[in-house]
């Protein structure tokens, strides 16, 4: 009996925990739905193309400034002793300040010099400034939220996820709709309420004489190639930006924007479900439990592609509902980018298992190839079919992405054997 009530005490703290993900995720997708509209009668097309381009370098900057050994203390939690895990944190959220704060310094003098001897229709001054400084802090925030997750305190992880989620909704209404700064107040908004959260985040994360040289190393050894990896995510969802950019045509590409952006709030169910079954998947990988594994997967992928089709199929009226009516031309767009949730989605997972097993310099190399590809079909893509091409783009490569990561757990599976998945410690 003693152990029957353990096991179900097990599985409500578990459903309790996954509702708190879940309601906290969905808050902050159904908050920005809410704001849409507003941002919607309050932005131009060009403030859309201007937000929609400089963001996209993010996915250049992010590995830089972190070299991925945040996902190394994601996993290494669940293969070191209880006792080393403050170690454990300390050293990677130091080591993420000083390397994060010298990239984005070298990233900014570089991208500057870039910008000014080439032809661009936005002003660098003051957005890429915005817009990257924004993803370092991001980036230390996220740090503790993933330490929340990790160690299952679900509510103190929704509380301030959704702290977080109000206040940069409402630094957006005062500098975008009482103030009227158009794609300024839509980057310096969330830029200074990112900087109070990761300031809290440093407080609760660092401890006085626990940085361990050791752990530094190994997290770097770990997390470059993954880094390099990361990188290559460009050639793979942004640079098509940098394409269109190219076509001087800032009404469509805000329009491209506004679709992108829309579809973007859909892949809060891919986050909501993968950050609640996280923990579970690292560690069915860490037991070897690939049926479980399997399970985790099908469950997270099932809630993308019913959320995604659904959002297909009645787009018209949920796109004219967030854009006040301004934006229904973006649909077209915004159900292309609905389908790329799916394969991304995809390809996610089939990294994140990947990532599980130490599988990371493979990953590199699958992932060189994914961006080679990409180029020739965005190349064509948008060549042939302008704005349309690029987003179908998305979808084609995310696919061929997808295909060659699965080909390659599937050879490794077939030759470990399936309950005996070979593991890269």
């Amino acid at each position: 009996m003693g152990i029957l009530e353990s096991y179900r005490d097990r599985i409500k703290l578990y459903v309790k925990n996954a509702g708190w993900y879940f309601f906290s995720s969905m808050f902050v997708a159904i908050v920005g739905l809410a704001m849409n509209p507003l941002m919607a009668m309050n932005l131009d097309p060009l403030d859309y193309a201007i937000v929609g381009y400089f963001s996209s370098y993010n996915l250049l900057l992010l590995p830089l400034i972190t070299l991925n050994i945040d996902k190394f203390y994601s996993r290494q939690y669940f293969f070191i002793p209880e006792g080393k895990r403050i170690d454990l944190e300390h050293t990677i959220v130091s080591t993420l300040l000083v390397i994060g704060s010298c990239s984005l310094v070298l990233f900014l003098a570089g991208f500057y010099v870039f910008y000014s001897n080439t032809e661009h229709s936005f002003p660098f001054w003051p957005y890429a400034l915005l817009a990257f400084v924004q993803i370092h802090l991001n980036n230390i925030a996220g740090l503790y939220l993933s330490k929340l997750k990790i160690t299952r305190q679900a509510k103190k992880f929704a509380i301030i996820n959704i702290g977080q989620c109000l206040l940069t909704q409402g630094a957006l209404i005062l500098f975008v709709v009482v103030l009227h700064k158009g794609a300024l107040g839509k980057l310096l908004a969330p830029l200074l309420i990112s900087f109070l959260f990761a300031v809290y985040s440093c407080v609760k994360l660092l401890h006085k004489n626990h940085f361990d040289r050791q752990i530094m190393k190994t997290a770097l050894k770990f997390g470059y190639p993954l880094a390099f990896a990361a990188l290559f995510w460009y050639f793979l969802s942004g640079v098509d930006k940098f394409f269109l950019e190219k076509l001087n045509d800032s009404y469509t590409f805000g329009l491209y924007n506004v679709g992108a952006s829309i579809a973007l709030y859909l892949q809060i169910f891919y986050s909501s479900v993968s950050t609640t079954f996280a923990p579970d998947m690292y560690k069915s990988i860490a037991e070897r439990n690939t049926r479980k594994l399997l399970t985790v997967g099908g469950v997270i992928l099932a809630t993308v592609i019913i959320s995604n089709l659904l959002f297909v199929a009645f787009a018209p009226l949920i796109i004219d509902l967030l854009t006040a009516g301004r934006y229904t031309d973006s649909c077209l767009y915004a159900r292309i980018f609905a389908i790329q949730n799916i394969t991304m989605a995809v390809y996610l997972l089939m990294g994140s298992i990947m990532t599980g097993y130490g599988y990371v310099k493979q990953q590199l190399v699958l992932r060189i190839c994914a961006a080679a590809v990409a180029l020739f079909i965005y190349k064509y893509m948008i060549d042939s079919f302008g704005f349309v091409g690029a987003a179908w783009g998305q979808v084609l490569t995310f696919l061929f992405a997808f295909s060659i990561t699965a080909a390659f757990l599937i050879i490794k599976a077939r030759k470990s054997g399936p309950e005996t998945f070979e593991t890269n410690n």
